[in-house]
């Protein structure tokens, strides 16, 4: 017998590169889903009481193609499919069908990231068509009806694959998987920060993610900036048991009980770092991936090595300057310098960063620490006004009650 959570994580890993060979096939994507969908549930039926085939990924290709043979022949389509046509494991990874095999996953990754879509579509599309996220999860997650969200999938998709049904290789273009990689990141931060939704959906949403990054880093291998992305999320997740507290409050990182951080997550992500930087210059993600493991690798958050980080902060405001990388540098010197040298450079910044809520919890805990405890609490009621996700305004709150009492 073979239980269903064994069979949920298999179809969980074959489904994106299934669908994405059952599209190019069929050149529809609903009817992809469909079927893969049909191949899925018989999968559930026959495999735990039969047991699981030596293929699973055949199995379930020929299932589903027979059915979409099926539904050609009921609605007197032309078949365009071979009934004898079977799945083929890369012989290779330079075999033509391991080629085949990349673009296929490929293909889905980079309609999900078109330029013509808006981050949150991305992620949207991404969630549903790729990681197969049902839409009444969704709804939960985003805080809609699900007819709503039905709607919104359906019209997301008919334009999306309308419009990446048109591209054409190469997919190994810069710009495509430059595209995809920031798709990717998108889709972790909003389980990690975004989505409103309970903390089992968020690690769900954070876990895919980084399955899918794993996945093209192994359809693209030696990228250092696919590497770096991998790591960087990788570092961000292993903290994900320390986050809330036992009632559901926000834990800042330098509070965070440090032994219920994942061990072995960390030490993959800081391979993946000392392997890409033997390969080329840091790019934007292994930079911050760099960051994010000296923070994980610090024995307590006063040992950090922040003057390290300050350092990389430098090369990134060189390299890829924007307000947010200034900010986060002002974090870094405050540390090493004291908050007195930060603080004219973060309060500099409040114009670009006007509605961006950590701008004003970065003013708060920098005057926290050069002892201005009442603009600190104007800074914190200021980020409160913006911030959006309700854990981070209870913690505002406690921030603010924290100062209020201490006043008193």
């Amino acid at each position: 017998m073979v239980g269903s959570e064994q069979i949920g994580d298999i179809l969980a890993h074959s489904r994106p590169r299934l669908i994405g060979t059952l599209y190019r096939h069929l050149g529809d994507f609903s009817l992809a889903e469909d079927v893969w969908q049909e191949a899925a549930l018989k999968a559930f039926s026959q495999w735990s009481e039969n047991g699981l085939p030596d293929h699973p990924d055949a199995w379930l290709l020929t299932v589903a193609r027979h059915r979409a043979i099926d539904i050609f022949r009921r609605e007197s389509r032309m078949v365009t499919l071979d009934e004898s046509d079977e799945w083929k494991l890369p012989a290779t990874e330079s075999s033509d069908e391991a080629a085949i095999y990349r673009d296929d996953i490929l293909r889905l990754m980079f309609i999900c990231s078109h330029e013509s879509l808006t981050a949150e579509q991305q992620v949207l599309l991404a969630l549903n068509a790729i990681a197969g996220f049902p839409s009444q999860t969704l709804a939960r997650a985003f805080m809609t009806s699900h007819a709503a969200m039905e709607k919104r999938l359906s019209r997301l998709k008919n334009a999306a694959f309308q419009s990446g049904a048109q591209w054409d290789a190469p997919f190994l273009d810069s710009r495509r998987q430059g595209a995809v990689k920031t798709m990717l990141y998108l889709m972790f931060n909003e389980g990690y920060g975004g989505v409103e939704s309970e903390q089992a959906i968020k690690i769900r949403i954070c876990e895919q993610a980084i399955d899918l990054i794993r996945l093209l880093n192994t359809l693209c291998p030696e990228r250092p900036e696919t590497q770096g992305l991998l790591a960087l999320c990788l570092f961000s997740h292993s903290r994900r048991h320390a986050r809330l507290d036992q009632n559901g409050c926000l834990v800042s990182l330098d509070k965070q009980d440090r032994s219920l951080w994942d061990g072995a997550m960390i030490s993959e992500a800081h391979s993946l770092v000392q392997h890409a930087l033997t390969q080329s210059q840091p790019g934007y993600y292994l930079l911050q991936a760099c960051i994010s493991g000296i923070h994980a690798t610090a024995p307590s958050a006063e040992l950090t090595d922040w003057k390290e980080i300050l350092l990389l902060y430098d090369l990134m405001e060189v390299r890829y300057p924007s307000p947010v990388v200034s900010l986060n540098r002002s974090v870094a010197l405050a540390h090493v310098a004291g908050p007195e040298r930060a603080l004219p450079l973060v309060t500099g910044l409040a114009t670009k960063l006007k509605n961006y809520p950590y701008y004003y919890s970065t003013l708060g805990h920098l005057y926290q620490m050069n002892g201005d405890l009442n603009s600190a609490k104007n800074a914190f009621l200021s980020a409160r006004e913006v911030a959006v996700n309700k854990k981070e305004i209870n913690y505002l709150d406690m921030e603010i009650n924290k100062i209020k009492n201490s006043v008193i």
